[in-house]
């Protein structure tokens, strides 16, 4: 408001999308008069108020505006006289690229920073020449994450075809990310074996550069559009019953509907908003290194010596399970709700210290919660990391247990926030040392006594920061601490690996924001499922190659001895003779054929025959048919009782569809996978009957059946069929059946 009033230009950035929108409620609040000269801006917006924000500051019609990072780079945002920045950013890099933001073209102008009660914060207020004087980050690389390299893959394969062999190219995961890709209908293999196509023409439009989950739409009740919200995040910011804050306005989740992926919200007034709590589960996939550290080196004889910091793939469930209801004006909590929603599960990297039992008896014995050392451990190595690599507390999750099930010891997990992991928790494993010490420094030398924001507590706790012992922490790092690196500051710089690149820009905000949590002793389950062993996988593994192959027998087995058959109808009516496509009910059947394989004929039912039909169908152990389902069948249940959706039927309609996304008719599939073509047309089918020449018919029909079981067959040899697309590829469609 002191800029405002000083008519200085100002630009504010913050570290999250609710500190951005409550600061802005907070200013026109505190400053009506200036209600139309400041906005809000920050991703999540509608594209038409974005721009109208970006045009009005460039034209100097705003005095100020509030932002995320969206407003970092990449917008000229026009002469600004004053930044202020609301907490450190996170890193050297971003700090400077928004400070950049003011006093172009000599003109001189002021950047404020504003320190929170953060780790980082604290530490650049008593050290603030290292702040001034300290260089870049190194950003972090995960050639192989593959999530990321998939939409990659997508976009690259819209271009030119992959090509499967080019593993040099893309990296060893290059198979994983393509089958994958498959499986998703995504990109299809080409006619030509390892040659892959994209399914969409510009797939790239569905990609959002600023996380990798999908978008959910907010709008209201009437239906308008509000804005948006990436998955996971939409758990935490727009469960139902969440304030969700924008542009000074409060809204009330109403529903969150997962299957269509909306938001519905009502505008309200309320003096209230809301923060999600969660809690996660951490499950070992892999280990993929392994060291001891610090005076863990040295174990005393007869005692646990499974002190060790290890590195690997981790599986983790989080869960928004309720959420917590705090006043605008002073943050103080009024109460506390449940939550029943799904969890989000995804693989990632991680690194985690086992940390000895002996260790946990000696600092139980002096009094200390042991339990609270390990998880104020957590969030204080979590707070300090972004000293050594480009990202913030964000970028990290951390759960810390009494005992893990796996481990068998008490265990710290720290990982990456991303799907596939970034290469944070690699970066770690290899400055685990340094990073240790540092944290030890940072805790020791806070002048709190039992923990604060400015060391072991953490804005982003599921726990609610309980429990934390800021004593049983500094005794559990002392005994982490190697003397080797003893002689390390936190000011001084750290040397990075050639192989991190700087490829990685820094983002305020990421999709997924991790909560740590802390597993007491009573919270473990110990789930048979989640406990992998790498010393029995050769078995597991030997014992589903033996189940395959004893599903491949029993499959070819029912394949010779069952009944099969086959389908096709034509019908008296056009759809447009009903009224549409919804009343097949009245098309009526003017011939039905059938082929089974027990027999090895065809046969032809009309209407005044039908019930026997029936007969046919019921004996069958298996009913095939070209969108059976959703026409054949519809067509023929008002002649019966029974539900046909109950026979077992195979649709290769729904099966393609399920697989493209998309329909297909027989005629294309015949002509590109059989190089066959129908014999007619529904139309034709139709006036055939009402010419009485019902031999057409039936042969006509027939034909239908005769393609329907060949693509069964070519399916069933292949694995697929082929389709042409609209730029006239050649593709694969894998089918298993």
């Amino acid at each position: 408001n002191d800029c405002l009033k000083a008519q200085f230009k100002t630009i504010v950035f913050t570290k999250s999308r609710k500190i951005t929108e409550l600061i802005y409620k907070w200013s026109i609040e505190g400053s009506p008069k200036y209600e139309d000269k400041i906005r809000a801006y920050r991703a999540g917006y509608l594209p038409e108020e974005r721009r109208d924000i970006e045009k009005k500051l460039f034209e100097e019609k705003l005095l100020g505006v509030i932002s995320t990072s969206a407003l970092e780079v990449g917008i000229d945002v026009g002469g600004l006289d004053a930044c202020i920045l609301v907490g450190y950013p996170g890193s050297i890099m971003s700090t400077w690229q928004r400070g950049g933001r003011v006093g172009r073209g000599g003109k001189e102008a002021v950047i404020v920073m504003i320190a929170l009660s953060d780790a980082i914060d604290k530490y650049y207020t008593s050290h603030p020449q290292d702040f001034f004087h300290r260089g870049y980050e190194s950003a972090v690389l995960d050639n192989d994450n593959l999530t990321i390299l998939k939409a990659h893959l997508t976009c690259a394969a819209a271009e030119l075809p992959l090509d499967s062999s080019e593993e040099g190219l893309w990296g060893k995961r290059l198979k994983d990310a393509l089958k994958s890709l498959q499986e998703e209908g995504k990109i299809l293999e080409g006619e030509k074996k390892g040659l892959w196509f994209s399914l969409r023409k510009q797939p790239q439009r569905l990609i959002n550069l600023r996380s990798i989950g999908e978008t959910y739409q907010i709008v209201n009740e009437e239906g308008s559009l509000v804005g948006s919200v990436e998955y996971p995040a939409v758990f935490r910011d727009c469960h139902p019953q969440a304030i969700y804050l924008q542009g000074g306005s409060e809204y009330l989740v109403t529903k969150l509907d997962l299957e269509t992926k909306t938001v519905v919200v009502r505008e309200v007034d309320v003096d209230y908003y809301t923060s999600a709590l969660s809690n996660e589960e951490v499950e070992i996939l892999e280990t993929s290194k392994e060291q001891e550290i610090g005076n863990l080196k040295v174990n005393p004889v007869g005692k646990n010596t499974s002190g060790r910091v290890k590195l690997g793939r981790v599986k983790v469930t989080e869960k928004v399970g309720g959420y917590v209801r705090r006043r605008v004006v002073n943050q103080v909590k009024i109460d506390e709700h449940n939550l029943r929603l799904p969890p989000y599960v995804y693989e990632t990297e991680a690194f985690w210290l086992e940390v000895p039992l002996f260790l946990k008896e000696k600092i139980s014995q002096r009094g200390l919660d042991f339990l609270g050392g390990l998880h104020a451990a957590e969030h204080a190595i979590i707070a300090v990391f972004p000293l050594f690599a480009l990202c913030d507390r964000w970028d990290l999750g951390g759960v810390s247990y009494y005992q893990h099930p796996q481990a068998g010891v008490p265990v710290i997990f720290i990982h990456d926030a991303y799907p596939g992991g970034v290469g944070l928790s690699y970066k770690a494993y290899e400055v685990i040392e340094q990073l240790i010490k540092a944290t030890w420094e940072l805790v020791s030398q806070c002048s709190c006594e039992k923990g604060c924001p400015s060391c072991i507590q953490s804005p982003k706790c599921g726990s609610g920061n309980r429990p934390l012992d800021k004593r049983a922490t500094l005794e559990l790092l002392a005994n982490l601490i190697s003397p080797v690196v003893a002689d390390f500051s936190l000011r001084s710089p750290v040397r990075h690996p050639r192989h991190w690149t700087q490829t990685k820009t820094q983002q305020e905000e990421i999709v997924h924001s991790p909560q740590s949590t802390v597993h007491s002793p009573q919270s473990i389950v110990y789930s048979p499922q989640s406990i992998v062993h790498k010393e029995v996988r050769g078995d597991i593994k030997v014992e589903r190659e033996e189940i395959t192959l004893v599903a491949e027998e029993e499959k070819k087995s029912f394949e010779e001895k069952s009944k099969i058959v086959f389908l096709d109808i034509e019908t008296q009516k056009l759809a447009q003779d009903v009224g549409g496509w919804e009343f097949k009910d009245e098309m009526r059947v003017s011939v039905v054929v059938t082929y089974n394989t027990k027999d090895e004929k065809f046969n032809y039912f009309t209407e005044e025959d039908i019930y026997s039909l029936l007969d046919e169908l019921l004996s069958a152990d298996l009913v095939i048919g070209f969108n059976i389902k959703g026409f054949d069948y519809a067509v023929l249940q008002p002649y019966f009782k029974f539900d046909l959706l109950k026979l077992p039927t195979l649709d290769l309609l729904e099966v393609i569809h399920r697989r493209l996304g998309f329909r297909l008719s027989l005629d294309h599939l015949a002509r590109v996978t059989l190089g066959k073509a129908k014999s007619g047309s529904g139309y034709q089918a139709v006036a055939w009957y009402r010419e009485g020449e019902m031999e057409k018919l039936k042969e006509y029909c027939q034909r239908d059946v005769e393609i329907t079981k060949e693509l069964y067959e070519f399916g069933k040899e292949h694995k697929y069929l082929l389709f042409e697309s609209r730029e006239g590829q050649i593709m694969r469609i894998p089918v298993e059946w």
